[in-house]
């Protein structure tokens, strides 16, 4: 996927320009600026050989002319300032806590189990119930929020999972932003809250699920038509019966006979004719009768997150 990210340009006033001259035998408080990219800070002088010496905090070294690109003239002499920086550390602690409603060792408390949670099995069940216990105490929903469009791709559905297992409904923006996220897992765990939560505001955009580029979001999306009971989309369940890969077609099977439960009785269509045949006489009047031709996916496959 192209991905295509703004770009700030600078003006660089004419000023500045003087800042780069070097002028052989004055001593700066200034920035080296090395070929390899380096940049070092402190009190800089050229020799009369054209070599560079910078000192710092009383030690001086040496640079070869042919290791230099430039120098700066500014006020940064090497010396590290610990009240500034923890100023400057307590500054940023300050802005977190904002943010994320957390301290850093209630955040790091949080992150230890997290690490758990993005493992399938024993590990996430134990995280769950660690983490649990943690809510009950602080509200880490904030944290939560602050991490889920932060972390990889990878990690981003595990977090919306335990939001909504923490805080059920309020999750439900989330939820449906997620249903047009450009990685499948979290689509698909999306779809499944948005089911869970028989959230029929988005039945529309869950039935599109329905002809994902991911089979795995195809079979939730299946579930949730259930759970919804959009009948609408029966045609498209029926269309699914014929999928290739079998736990696609089987799901949509289990979903038709849920969608149908209460007309059919103890015994259900065999066949794909059967069915449509059968959903043809019980299917009302008004019924859209959504055809899988008739969906577009929830998103483009130029647009899906490709794993590297």
């Amino acid at each position: 996927m192209t991905r295509v990210h703004s770009m700030r340009f600078r003006c660089i006033p004419i000023v500045l320009v003087a800042a780069l001259v070097v002028i052989p035998g004055v001593s700066l408080a200034d920035t080296l600026y090395l070929n390899s990219g380096v940049r070092i800070h402190g009190k800089v002088a050229e020799r009369a050989d054209g070599n560079f010496t910078v000192e710092i905090d009383g030690k001086t070294t040496t640079y070869r002319k042919t290791e230099v690109k430039s120098v700066e003239s500014n006020s940064k002499t090497g010396k590290w300032d610990r009240e500034a920086f923890e100023a400057k550390h307590a500054q940023i602690q300050q802005e977190r806590l904002e943010v994320t409603g957390l301290s850093t060792d209630e955040r790091r408390r949080v992150d230890q189990y997290l690490k758990g949670y993005m493992q399938p099995g024993p590990s996430r069940l134990r995280a769950r119930e660690a983490l649990t216990l943690i809510a009950k105490d602080i509200d880490i929903t904030k944290y939560l929020n602050y991490l889920y469009p932060r972390v990889e791709h990878y990690n981003a559905a595990q977090i919306l999972d335990l939001m909504y297992y923490l805080t059920g409904p309020l999750v439900r923006n989330q939820a449906r932003e997620a249903l047009e996220h450009e990685y499948y897992e979290v689509r698909a765990k999306g779809i499944e809250i948005l089911g869970a939560l028989n959230d029929s505001e988005s039945s529309s955009a869950i039935v599109r699920g329905l002809v994902d580029t991911s089979f795995e979001v195809r079979i939730i999306a299946c579930n949730s038509v259930a759970q919804l009971n959009i009948k609408d989309a029966s045609l498209c369940l029926i269309e699914l019966l014929t999928f290739p890969d079998k736990r696609v077609s089987n799901v949509s099977a289990d979903a038709l006979r849920a969608l149908w439960a209460d007309q059919l009785g103890d015994t259900a269509p065999r066949s794909v004719d059967d069915w449509k045949d059968f959903v043809g006489k019980n299917m009302g009047v008004d019924s859209k009768r959504i055809t899988l031709a008739s969906l577009a996916p929830l998103v483009l496959p130029e647009e899906e997150f490709v794993e590297e």
